[in-house]
């Protein structure tokens, strides 16, 4: 629930609503209402998106002569996270793995967005820009039951030689480490082929 303030015209106190007294009204000059500013509690439904309208029955201006008041209809907009971008139900976020992670795989934790512990099953052979998906971890949906999911885009954080070489204490190790291993990766192909789907 928020709390807004709105500016909003409301049946005149002194008249009723009907614009006439036996003295003119000073209040609402004939008009039978008058502004005054009102703080409205606001129920906030789990899912709303940029642009859904809410509607506020009978907080809107009030009705001439004492008739009905109108709605209030409230426009939502949605500040943007410093973490998680949202696409339609689903949240997206951006994670980073190490190398030996993407190689070997394994489990990563991360918090959602409620702050609840999330378990990512990285796979063996993760590549940059790779997706990893949580069901059901996303954004509550609106209309209907159920949430989107929770969709992990994947970094990998390789480390800089020059970095290597003073966590190693030897930049001649960190080569050696670096080409003992590359012996035993497969040789990449060095220009990609774009197939037509």
């Amino acid at each position: 629930q928020r709390v807004a303030f709105f500016s909003i015209n409301t049946t005149c106190p002194q008249c009723g609503g009907t614009g006439y007294v036996r003295e003119a009204c000073k209040k609402c000059k004939g008009n039978s209402y008058i502004y005054k500013k009102e703080t409205i509690p606001i129920n906030i439904p789990p899912g709303v998106d940029n642009g859904s309208r809410l509607v506020v029955d009978k907080q809107g201006h009030a009705g001439l002569f004492g008739g009905r008041p109108g709605n209030l209809f409230v426009i939502t907009k949605i500040l943007p996270h410093e973490i998680f971008k949202r696409k339609g139900d689903d949240l997206y976020v951006d994670i980073n793995i190490t190398y030996p992670e993407a190689v070997m795989g394994g489990n990563i934790e991360i918090n959602d967005i409620k702050g609840e512990k999330v378990v990512l099953e990285i796979p063996s052979g993760t590549k940059e820009g790779d997706k990893v998906v949580v069901h059901g971890k996303g954004m509550p949906k609106l209309k209907g039951n159920g949430y989107g999911n929770l969709v992990a885009v994947v970094h990998i954080d390789v480390p800089k030689f020059n970095k290597l070489s003073k966590i190693m204490g030897d930049g001649k190790k960190a080569e050696k480490l670096l080409k003992d291993l590359e012996k035993f990766l497969p040789k990449p192909e060095r220009v990609i082929k774009h197939h037509e789907h």
